[in-house]
């Protein structure tokens, strides 16, 4: 289904007035930046990403908010050219999972590690071919049930394609997921749980010159492609997906952006029961682009969603659900400075969000918290 718009500007969330930035650490002579976030309970909180420098390895960053504090927690670097986490996920405060990819003799491979209430380790994980693997998404169902999504490349094809693996308690193992166009670019960038029966994921591939979306839902057996909207403007058909709530059967958002003539609009898209369907969202950038790259959900129908509009300097975007509408939310940004959030993760009716503020010198991390 192909859908026209026009980009819209919501009006503000009188409901939610706003959000306060959270004092945040950072690794001392880097960048840092945090994208993924997952909170097990209000006081257990764990945020990822990873800290770097020109010239130096990126190296995994990993924080937790014990209900004071945030606190830089040691986590392992398996890449000796890279190490990078993108998303975490936790079923209690002892079973927490977080992926990305690491690089090591020119190879980029999936990464995935396991919090078990003491340490953060390495766990064994597949890879399909010798040259690129990365996980961009995980969701925890149980302790063994977790799954994490992203691409490879295949050899056969010449082109990126979506990678899914599966935790059973045990082990990791790949999946089969489809490719809407084999020989095309495809890539998984989200993922989210109702149950071990109805898992959900999300992304983009490359078709007829431009990027659509891409949805597919695990059935307990198998992965399906499920027909998802895009939209037209000026004559281009477009949609990428980056990422995926769950809060409930009934509340389910995936949200992303689509060109909207040479620029980038929000694009929000809510699963209906039978069908997805698209969602006006904000962009209160009116010239720049506007993304989302975060969305949290919970089982009383709210819904949040982060990202960043382009107002020269770039600033954070949160957008609030509630009833029917999404509605703009005033969000905080380090003063004069680049900012964006990457993920962003709710509990009780509360919600925190992650990602960076640029000076123009250094990449710190931002952490930000609101309703």
């Amino acid at each position: 289904m192909v859908l026209s718009a026009t980009v819209w500007v919501a009006p503000v969330d009188a409901a939610c007035p706003g959000w306060s930035i959270a004092p945040s650490p950072n690794v001392t002579g880097r960048h840092n930046a945090l994208v993924g976030v997952t909170a097990a309970t209000g006081n257990d909180v764990w945020a990822v990403g990873a800290s770097g420098l020109d010239g130096t390895p990126p190296r995994t960053l990993v924080e937790h908010w014990n209900g004071t504090s945030w606190r830089v927690v040691s986590s392992p670097n398996p890449g000796t050219e890279a190490s990078l986490l993108r998303a975490v996920d936790a079923t209690a405060s002892n079973d927490v999972w977080a992926v990305g990819v690491y690089a090591s003799a020119g190879q980029e491979r999936t990464f995935t590690a396991h919090w078990d209430g003491r340490a953060w380790k390495t766990t064994t994980s597949p890879n399909i071919g010798k040259y690129h693997n990365e996980l961009n998404a995980v969701t925890a169902i149980s302790a063994t049930d977790v799954w994490a999504v992203g691409s490879y490349y295949s050899a056969t094809t010449s082109t990126y394609q979506p990678l899914a693996l599966h935790w059973n308690g045990l082990s990791w193992r790949t999946v089969s997921v489809p490719a809407p166009v084999p020989s095309y670019v495809a890539s998984l960038g989200g993922i989210g749980a109702v149950s071990s029966k109805e898992v959900w994921a999300v992304g983009a591939y490359q078709g007829s010159g431009s990027y659509k979306t891409l949805t597919e839902r695990w059935d307990g057996t198998r992965w399906r492609i499920v027909p998802s909207p895009n939209v037209t403007v000026l004559g281009t058909t477009s949609g990428v997906l980056g990422a995926i709530a769950i809060g409930s059967a009934a509340n389910i958002w995936a949200v992303g952006e689509y060109d909207a003539g040479g620029r980038s609009a929000t694009l929000a898209l809510r699963w209906t029961g039978t069908a997805w369907s698209r969602a006006t969202s904000a962009n209160p950038a009116a010239v720049g682009d506007n993304e989302l790259l975060g969305v949290a959900a919970d089982s009383a129908g709210l819904a949040w969603a982060v990202g960043a509009k382009s107002d020269a300097p770039s600033r954070t975007l949160i957008e609030r659900r509630s009833g029917s509408t999404w509605l703009g939310v005033t969000s905080p940004n380090a003063t004069g400075w680049d900012n964006t959030l990457g993920g962003v993760a709710s509990y009780g009716g509360n919600a925190w969000a992650v990602g960076s503020a640029y000076d123009g010198k250094w990449v710190h991390t931002l952490i930000v918290r609101g309703c």
